[in-house]
Parts: structure tokens; C-alpha cells; sequence
């Protein structure tokens, strides 16, 4: 993977997947190719944690291609490298290979916020849109 195309999602006009939960503060989700991994990022905070990272294709957002998940406080991470178990966290669904030129979502949770960003990989150009994906 030579870089990402990332569009972030601002307000979900539609239930995109089981985590979205009415009343959620936005949470800030950034995605980065670094040495040929997709990461993703949020902005650091002491508890409460983020306890649940699902990654999907963006045309099937209820089939995730990545899932984990946490309840353990004493960890708080703030970059996650796709397929990479994070300390204290569950895996749900074991990471499946990213297909390149193919557009996915990553919803992030934490108690009281979550955060949705779209991204494609195996962009050679790493350029970044800022506006969701057209229905």
C-alpha cells in the first residue's frame, strides 16, 4: 500500500452500522498509510477509552472486515494499526486483507463519542477528500 484516499464523514445521515448510538459527541478519526499499513488515529484522552474499532466496506457497512473490541480502562490507545490486536482489547472479526481501489468505513467508539472516516487504500497519489462518499 503506497498511501490512502480518505474522505471523513461528518454527521451519519443514515445507521451505518450497530455503533452508532443516538446523543454521540463526534470523535475526530484520522487515517494514515504508514510503511505499508493502514492506521488509524484519535485524539488523546484519559478514560473513558475507546473500546470498539470496526472497519467494513463503505457498500456493505454491517460486514466487517476488522472488528475489536475492549471494556479494559487501563488502556487508553490512541493509534490502532489495522489487524493489529491493541493490549487489552478482544478481537471480533479477524482482519481480512484491504483490497486496494476499494472504499471502507472505520467507526470508532468510545463511551459518549464515535467517529466515522471512509478510506481507500493502495493509493499511490495519498490524497485526501474531505467530503463523504456520494450515495
Amino acid at each position: 500500500m503506497t498511501g490512502l484516499r480518505i474522505a471523513a464523514l461528518v454527521a451519519a445521515p443514515v445507521l451505518l452500522i450497530p455503533l452508532l448510538v443516538a446523543c454521540q459527541q463526534e470523535l475526530p478519526v484520522a487515517v494514515t498509510a504508514e510503511r505499508g499499513q493502514v492506521v488509524f488515529s484519535v485524539p488523546a484522552t484519559n478514560p473513558p477509552c475507546v473500546n470498539e474499532i470496526r472497519v467494513a466496506p463503505a457498500s456493505a457497512p454491517k460486514d466487517s472486515v476488522w472488528a475489536v473490541d475492549s471494556s479494559d480502562s487501563k488502556h487508553c490507545h490512541t493509534r490502532f494499526a489495522y489487524g493489529a490486536l491493541p493490549a487489552g482489547f478482544t478481537q471480533i472479526v479477524a482482519a481480512e486483507p484491504l483490497k486496494s481501489g476499494r472504499l471502507y468505513l472505520v467507526a470508532i467508539e468510545r463511551p459518549g463519542a464515535m467517529g466515522i472516516t471512509f478510506f481507500e487504500p493502495g493509493k499511490a497519489d495519498g490524497s485526501i477528500e474531505r467530503d463523504p462518499p456520494a450515495n
